[in-house]
């Protein structure tokens, strides 16, 4: 690959940016591999799955971002003997989308760790943004300095949102989860990032865009009706002196929006942007969950085992960041603590102005759930001031919301 070194070490397989490699030797490059893949590194680790690793290093005392796959089970092991791994798929796109000149973190290095011929682990290092900051968390906490700053945003992103599809970039999971935000001379640069999934040179229908826009489009009320509309005068990019075709592109968002809505809340969809950077998972034996950043997990998961025999809701206050948070506890026999997490959490994403409970914890028989005292307020009155409206949620998710009213005993 152009721009790159090959290196082969025993069980090492290497590419590296010739930058780089221009200030090691092959020895010590073949430590500093071998150092990432050591799953004892004491770096700054942004998430940890069963099967990969974010974490930032460095690299010729150059910040980066490391991402590592393991393959721990036969059936990944067997998948690795005919696919490419996430690794090499994310560092062949990354380099396609630096190509087609659209802002990404520049891969510096890829690597390989095979045993008997079969791939054990793989990993891609990318440069790190320094100032820069998660889209969902810039939106959620509100991060422009001035309307026209927000105007401008929403414009750039959905022109560089057309330059994505114009370029066959097809990222299945569109969402502002893919990209990053960064100030740069004044004004915000937004970067595209996360890429084991994404093809490339993959023709982009208009049924296929309005698809993964719809897709893009499940982000509730964080964003507003003018805002999203501004997002696709960008994707239009000058074409919508003819409003008819803003308002059918529109409506046709709208229309696969809420197919997609209603599949997740079919599957029972636990995670969303909501979640997303603010809740940590739970996963002991039998039990699963998601608790908001700032509890202890031993307190979670004590506060679950420990209320198998006091009268609900149950009132309990639980350190939260080193004070007391005061919580409403409910209780829910059998799989419907997850039905009432996941049917508030994709009531959220259609646009319910309410907020998640603190603490879903779900085990084989029974499972709770947890609520701050005034989110839970605020949830009664928002579901009995929606209820008595023809709105969205009422032509489209009445059912849900009687359903969630009934087991929060909101009736």
């Amino acid at each position: 690959m152009k721009g790159y070194i090959s290196k082969e070490f025993k069980n090492l397989n290497v590419l590296v940016s010739e930058n780089i490699m221009a200030l090691l030797t092959d020895s010590q490059l073949c430590d500093i591999v071998s150092g990432l893949f050591n799953e004892n590194r004491a770096e700054h680790i942004f998430k940890k799955t069963t099967y990969k690793t974010i974490f930032k290093a460095e690299l010729c005392n150059t910040p980066c971002f490391v991402k590592k796959y393991i393959n721990n089970n036969t059936a990944k092991l067997i998948k690795s003997i005919f696919r490419i791994s996430m690794s090499l798929n994310e560092f062949t796109s990354v380099n396609y989308i630096v190509d087609k000149g659209i802002a990404t973190p520049q891969p510096l290095l890829f690597a390989e760790r095979k045993k008997l011929g079969i791939l054990r682990e793989s990993l891609i290092v990318l440069s790190f943004l320094d100032g820069a900051q998660d889209l969902r968390d810039f939106l959620f906490d509100r991060g422009f300095d001035s309307f026209a700053q927000k105007k401008r945003f929403f414009y750039e992103f959905g022109s560089l949102t057309k330059e994505i599809f114009e370029n066959r970039i097809y990222q299945d999971d569109y969402s502002i989860n893919n990209f990053m935000i960064r100030n740069e001379a004044g004004s915000n640069r937004i970067y595209f990032i996360d890429f084991e999934r994404v093809k490339t040179d993959t023709e982009i229908s208009e049924a296929l865009a309005v698809r993964l826009l719809a897709k893009l489009n499940r982000i509730g009320r964080i964003v507003s009706l003018a805002d999203r509309l501004r997002f696709l005068k960008g994707f239009m990019r000058g074409k919508t002196e003819n409003r008819k075709s803003l308002k059918v592109l529109a409506s046709k968002i709208q229309s696969e929006t809420l197919i997609i809505l209603k599949r997740d809340f079919k599957r029972g969809r636990l995670t969303s942007l909501y979640t997303c950077n603010s809740f940590h998972p739970i996963r002991k034996g039998s039990l699963k969950g998601l608790y908001l950043n700032g509890y202890n997990v031993v307190d979670v998961e004590k506060l679950a085992s420990q209320t198998s025999d006091k009268p609900f809701p149950l009132q309990v206050s639980l350190s939260f960041n080193g004070y007391e948070k005061n919580l409403r506890v409910f209780k829910f026999d059998g799989q419907y603590a997850n039905k009432v997490w996941s049917t508030l959490n994709n009531l959220i994403v259609a646009g319910l102005k309410a907020r998640l409970p603190d603490i879903l914890v779900q085990g084989k028989d029974s499972g709770i759930v947890a609520f701050e005292e005034s989110p839970f307020c605020g949830l009664k009155k928002t579901l009995f001031c929606e209820m008595e409206k023809n709105s969205f949620l009422t032509d489209n998710f009445k059912e849900e919301l009687d359903l969630l009213a009934c087991f929060l005993g909101l009736e």
